[in-house]
C-alpha cells in the first residue's frame, strides 16, 4: 500500500511538470520569421500553426528597419493585461530598431507552436 501511494505521488508530480521549452526549435522559429519573404500569399513557418496578418506586418516592418537580429526565450507569459498565463514561453526578437516578444503555446498533438499574441517591447 505504501509503495502504491509513492507511485501515485510520483506520477502526479511528473504529470504536473511543464514541458521543457525546446530552445533550439524556438530560436529557429525566430530565424525563419526574420529570414522569410512574406510577399507570398501562402506562407508557412514549419513549427508554427498559423501566422496572422498583424504578425506578418510587424516582421516586415522589422526587416525594413533593422540591420541586426538576436533571439531569446523566456519561460512563461507576459504579465496581465498582455498575457494570461497560457503561453509556455516568449520568443524575443531584439533588433537595433524595435524589439518584440511573441507568446508561444506548444500543441503536442500537432507538434507545433501557436502564436497567442505578440507585443513591441520597451527598448532600454
Amino acid at each position: 500500500m505504501n509503495s502504491l501511494i509513492k507511485i501515485l505521488i510520483l506520477l502526479l508530480l511528473i504529470s504536473c511538470q511543464k514541458a521543457e521549452l525546446d530552445e533550439k526549435r524556438i530560436i529557429g522559429i525566430g530565424k525563419q520569421l526574420t529570414h522569410t519573404e512574406f510577399s507570398q500569399s501562402e506562407f508557412e513557418v514549419s513549427d508554427i500553426v498559423k501566422i496572422g496578418n498583424g504578425m506578418k506586418k510587424k516582421i516586415i516592418e522589422l526587416k525594413k528597419n533593422a540591420t541586426a537580429f538576436e533571439y531569446g526565450i523566456n519561460n512563461g507569459d507576459f504579465e496581465e493585461p498582455f498575457g494570461n498565463r497560457k503561453a509556455d514561453g516568449i520568443l524575443t526578437i531584439t533588433t537595433d530598431y524595435k524589439d518584440i516578444g511573441i507568446r508561444l503555446k506548444y500543441d503536442k498533438k500537432l507538434d507545433k507552436f501557436h502564436i497567442l499574441g505578440w507585443m513591441t517591447l520597451a527598448n532600454d
